[in-house]
C-alpha cells in the first residue's frame, strides 16, 4: 500500500519528522518517524488530522483537525490529549510559541462562515484569547515572531477584492 504526502513537519534537533499522508482510500494519517525513515509513532486517520507542527523541544506535536479540535499527542508517554474544543469554531493552522508556552492558530465560525481570526491558547490551562476580530477580513496562518513578542499573520480584505492580501501583526506580550 502506498501513501501521498501532503504536509510535513521536521524537528531539527531530535531528527524527528511528522508526515501527514493520504492512503490510496483517502485516509489521513500522521506518522512520526526517524530521519533514517523508522516508525516511531502513527497518529490513526480518526483524528481527522491536519495542519501538524512539532514543538520547540520536541517533546509535542501539536495538530488540528477536520472536526474542528485541535490536538497535542505526547511523544513521551504516547497520549493524544484534546486540548481545544468548541462547538462554534473550526479551528486549524496551529504553531507554537518560540518558547512552547503557547500556541496560536485561526478559528472560523462554522455556522455563520464569518472568516476566521487569529487565536492563542495555553496548552496546559486551554485559557484561550482571541487575537483578531474582524468580520470583514479572513485571518488565518499565524507565525510567531523569534522573540514570541508578536504574532504576524495573512489577513484578506473581504470588501476589497482587488486589495493584496497583506501581513499583519499582533502584540501578544
Amino acid at each position: 500500500m502506498s501513501s501521498t504526502l501532503s504536509h510535513f513537519d521536521l524537528h531539527a534537533k531530535s531528527k524527528l519528522f511528522a508526515v501527514l499522508s493520504w492512503d490510496w482510500d483517502s485516509t489521513e494519517r500522521i506518522e512520526i518517524r526517524s530521519t533514517t525513515k523508522k516508525l516511531i509513532a502513527e497518529i490513526p486517520s480518526w483524528y481527522l488530522p491536519i495542519h501538524i507542527r512539532w514543538s520547540p523541544d520536541g517533546s509535542q506535536l501539536a495538530f488540528g483537525s477536520n472536526d474542528g479540535c485541535l490536538y497535542l499527542y505526547n511523544l513521551e508517554d504516547g497520549k493524544i490529549h484534546l486540548i481545544y474544543k468548541d462547538s462554534r469554531l473550526q479551528a486549524g493552522f496551529v504553531e507554537w510559541s518560540p518558547d512552547g508556552q503557547q500556541l496560536v492558530y485561526s478559528a472560523r465560525d462554522r455556522e455563520t462562515l464569518i472568516p476566521p481570526d487569529i487565536y492563542c491558547i495555553d496548552p496546559i490551562t486551554k485559557r484561550t484569547t482571541q487575537l483578531t476580530d474582524n468580520a470583514k477580513e479572513v485571518d488565518r496562518y499565524p507565525q510567531w515572531s523569534p522573540s514570541g513578542e508578536y504574532v504576524v499573520f495573512h489577513r484578506q480584505h473581504l470588501n476589497e477584492p482587488e486589495r493584496p492580501m497583506w501581513i499583519y501583526f499582533v502584540n501578544v506580550k
